[in-house]
């Protein structure tokens, strides 16, 4: 097991090996450029490999190989001038006036970033919750909105809020929530998930309202993807990034954008064949998001669906399991009352008390 982390970069590997998952996470600000010194919105960026086998991707390098012929005019439409269309390839959240909006959050960040200047002092951004156990990595990355610019059609910030928060469920579960906000019901917003060669629907054994995609390339696979939140009807479509048919970007959005706050959830699977795949069950609940594997405590884990959380909180069970609620107010005292079918955290009053860690885990052994 090995991690790191500060309050821009995190990284955590299930173990030594060479055959482990690695995930990692960008929660400060814009490091990359594509020309002329105009970023490339990676902030929020998250990768996850086994080994060398990568299933989310960071950027069009990783996803590529060497015997990928790039032409001039492909070369172009990656690092134009105007960097519109080459934004889009690492998996952020996007936020704009309308679907017409060819280009990433504008050409800038709100302020130049540190590599761009030596004058930053401070940033909007970072992770600022991160804990690492022998079962789980957490880690939430605030502020992310800071990392966007204006639009390019009416000049105006459309991605008003953006929390991330990962579960790494180990050896190989990745859990990611998203809260985000835009300026207008109206906005077009989506949440983009970046992908190497290959990817293909799945439907068989998949719960109703979530979308799942499978990656594998010549005869290696490489894991799975659950849209789990926004729920069908949502909105899931997968680009070819420019037509070069070695990235692919599944882009989620709600039903209907009429309205100004969502909550995503999606789950990632770093499994060695599609055997060993874990089934993904949404679960009913109030004020809540949350997911069940069929591992060997049928885990769930859930995170509130508001910072900071609504209580009661209510999460309904399928027999014995282990809970883990991320996302809770840190170090605090909570009521859980616990069944066979069901979970409710309440305030304390001094009965059935359960204490969350220094980072606002709840873990809930359901017997």
């Amino acid at each position: 097991m090995y991690r790191a982390w500060g309050g821009n970069y995190a990284v955590s590997r299930s173990d030594w090996s060479d055959t482990a998952v690695e995930v990692t996470l960008l929660g400060g600000p814009v490091v990359g450029s594509i020309g002329n010194g105009k970023p490339q919105f990676n902030s929020g960026s998250i990768t996850i490999q086994r080994g060398n086998n990568r299933l989310l991707v960071y950027g069009i390098g990783e996803a590529s190989r060497a015997y990928d012929i790039i032409s001039h005019t492909t070369f172009y439409n990656q690092f134009p001038s105007e960097c519109q269309p080459g934004n889009k390839k690492n998996s952020i959240f996007w936020a704009g006036a309308s679907l017409s909006e060819t280009a990433n959050q504008g050409y800038h960040t709100r302020a130049l970033p540190p590599g761009y200047t030596d004058t930053v002092a401070a940033w909007g951004s970072s992770i600022d919750r991160a804990e690492d156990t022998t079962f789980y990595t957490y880690w939430r990355a605030s502020g992310l909105e800071a990392n966007n610019d204006k639009s390019a059609i009416d000049k105006k910030y459309h991605q008003v809020a953006w929390t991330r928060e990962v579960f790494f469920l180990r050896p190989k579960l990745v859990i990611v929530h998203d809260r985000t906000t835009v300026l207008n019901n109206g906005d077009d917003r989506a949440m983009f998930w970046v992908f190497g060669r290959n990817i293909s629907a799945v439907t068989n054994g998949v719960s109703s309202g979530v979308t799942r995609y499978d990656a594998a390339y010549q005869g290696v696979y490489r894991g799975a993807f659950w849209s789990v939140l926004p729920a069908a009807p949502s909105s899931v479509s997968v680009v070819d990034h420019d037509d070069l048919h070695f990235l692919y970007r599944v882009e989620v959005r709600p039903a209907a954008n009429d309205h100004r706050n969502d909550n995503w959830l999606v789950v990632l699977d770093a499994a060695d064949s599609v055997q060993n795949v874990n089934t993904v069950t949404p679960l009913t609940a109030t004020n809540a998001d949350s997911v069940q594997f069929n591992d060997t405590n049928r885990t769930v884990v859930a995170f509130p669906q508001s910072d900071p959380p609504t209580l009661p909180m209510t999460i309904q069970l399928t027999g014995q399991t282990q809970v883990y609620v991320a996302g809770m107010s840190a170090s605090t005292n909570y009521k859980i009352t616990a069944s066979s079918t069901s979970v409710t955290i309440s305030a304390d009053d001094g009965t059935h008390r359960v204490a969350s860690s220094a980072t606002g885990i709840l873990a809930i052994l359901n017997q």
